[in-house]
């Protein structure tokens, strides 16, 4: 989502899937809100349906938004908090909102959830570039999976059984 709304990303969605099917000479329908699926049309025998979401918190923000705010309250956060102090430091406006957010959360999973001895396999294990390793062997220590911001991805994902 970053700072756009939802109606702003679905019409980008939907002017992005207009100039790839437009090639094609397939039809659409335009999709009106996330997590609702619209038909697409290849040819008179093939159709298919999508649906769209956006990672966000209250409309706004991205995965890490969504990361940050799903850390338990008892995880303790020093080295990925004193970032707020650089960021003070060499100015708000020279890094933005997403690249404090990466920031924040790459800082978080390496120094603040990652042991010494995994710190020396620091790529592979304290890295969210491995995020299907971190996700699965520490994602319910770092994360809350149950919190009820995730209630509306859930849904989407649920859309898909």
């Amino acid at each position: 989502m970053d700072k756009e709304t939802h109606e702003t990303r679905i019409a980008f969605v939907n002017k992005a899937l207009s100039n790839a099917l437009s090639q094609r000479n397939a039809s659409f329908d335009t999709i009106k809100n996330i997590a609702e699926f619209a038909k697409i049309n290849l040819d008179a025998d093939t159709s298919v349906e999508i649906a769209c979401f956006f990672t966000n918190v209250d409309g706004k923000g991205e995965l890490e938004t969504l990361l940050k705010a799903i850390k338990p309250n008892n995880q303790v956060s020093n080295y990925a908090d004193c970032l707020e102090h650089w960021r003070n430091c060499v100015g708000i406006d020279k890094v933005s909102d997403k690249e404090f957010g990466k920031l924040w959360i790459d800082f978080y999973v390496r120094w603040d959830t990652c042991s010494n001895k995994d710190r020396k396999q620091a790529d592979r294990k304290c890295s969210m570039r491995n995020f299907d390793y971190v996700m699965q062997e520490k994602g319910n220590e770092i994360f809350k999976l149950d919190h009820e911001l995730l209630a509306p991805l859930r849904h989407f994902l649920n859309l898909f059984k």
